[in-house]
């Protein structure tokens, strides 16, 4: 047995570590614009275009806009799924930034018009729901219950402009691809692109996070379809037609010959037969001697006084009779100017 005296000893108490916390998991790599296109595309294709849109999104389907998933999605299977197949669209690229914010003056008032409806048929249907609960209770419970408290302020706050938070988290890709006529008996609607029409597809989206960060969602906000041309997407300035083409070219040499300068066809038609009335003008007519070139001059001023001595023909007012009589020296001269010396204006 042991004694009191004997002292304890101290037993070691194990201290419980804490399990580490679950690491969290990585999130998933950036979206290529690739993929973006391709999802897109092969939603279209499929005809479940409606899963793919945002609540607020804007199509535009050259020029034609839709505002709205629920509208959108009934135009898209409508007038584009249920006739075109979307062909191609093998590369894609981030649209430049200067693009993006031409995009974004341009359908900002589509984009602030659906977020607004949204939160309007959001508010709607609250309404709705309290009016349909209040009637299937009995009526001795609406005395009994209790007035709702008041809300709080900061729910008072005016909220940010629906158009600023919507657009700064959109990034925008475009593709170059094929639309190919499903049938050969197909209306365009007036679009006139014939049964295949290469265009170029720009779309906005966003990138939406799915529960324990097991990877994104991509919600479509603006899909664009235009006419894809060469001119548009390269930076080579296109030479101007029209009536400023016609223009001869500005230019600082003056001795330079203008025979190279582009002409109407009038013009040159008729420039080409007076060059060649000239040349032959000039070949039928002989050179003048140098001997007989002061004669001639004097010749040409003697002429010249000649007609300027000669008084021109008077008509008076008189009968015929008395334009016979001589005239005596006394006689006014009549003030008016005679008839045929007038001048016509």
């Amino acid at each position: 047995m042991e004694t009191l005296d004997q002292t304890q000893q101290p037993v070691a108490v194990q201290e419980e570590t804490p399990s580490p916390l679950p690491s969290p998991s990585p999130l998933p790599d950036e979206i290529t614009p690739l993929e973006v296109v391709q999802e897109f595309v092969a939603a279209a294709n499929s005809g479940s275009i409606g899963r793919e849109l945002a609540d607020d999104c804007v199509i535009s389907f050259f020029g034609r806009h839709s505002r709205g998933s629920a509208v959108s999605a009934g135009y898209f299977r409508v007038f584009i799924s249920s006739r075109y197949q979307h062909e191609g669209f093998e590369k894609a690229t981030f649209v430049s930034p200067a693009k993006v914010e031409n995009l974004k003056l341009r359908f900002m008032r589509s984009f602030s018009w659906a977020r607004r409806r949204m939160v309007e048929e959001q508010k709607v249907q609250k309404v709705q729901q309290r009016a349909t609960s209040l009637h299937l209770r009995a009526e001795s419970d609406d005395e009994d219950e209790q007035p709702p408290p008041s809300r709080c302020t900061a729910e008072l706050v005016t909220p940010p402009r629906p158009v600023s938070q919507g657009l700064d988290q959109v990034k925008f890709v475009a593709a170059k691809g094929v639309l190919k006529s499903l049938s050969a008996d197909y209306s365009d609607n007036g679009l006139d692109f014939g049964h295949t029409r290469t265009i170029r597809l720009t779309l906005g989206y966003r990138q939406v996070p799915l529960a324990f960060g097991q990877g994104r969602h991509i919600d479509i906000c603006l899909a664009v379809y235009e006419k894809y041309s060469s001119a548009s997407s390269s930076s080579v300035a296109v030479p101007r037609r029209g009536s400023a083409a016609r223009c001869n070219p500005p230019t600082d040499d003056e001795a330079e010959d203008d025979s190279d300068h582009r002409n109407g066809a009038r013009r040159t038609l008729f420039a080409e037969a007076d060059n060649e009335d000239n040349a032959e003008a000039e070949q039928d007519e002989p050179e003048p001697a140098l001997e007989h070139t002061p004669a001639r001059v004097e010749v040409n001023t003697q002429e010249e006084s000649a007609l300027e001595e000669t008084p021109p023909p008077s008509i008076s007012s008189c009968t015929p009779r008395k334009r016979h009589i001589a005239s005596s020296g006394g006689e006014v001269k009549p003030k008016r100017t005679p008839r045929l010396n007038r001048l016509r204006f």
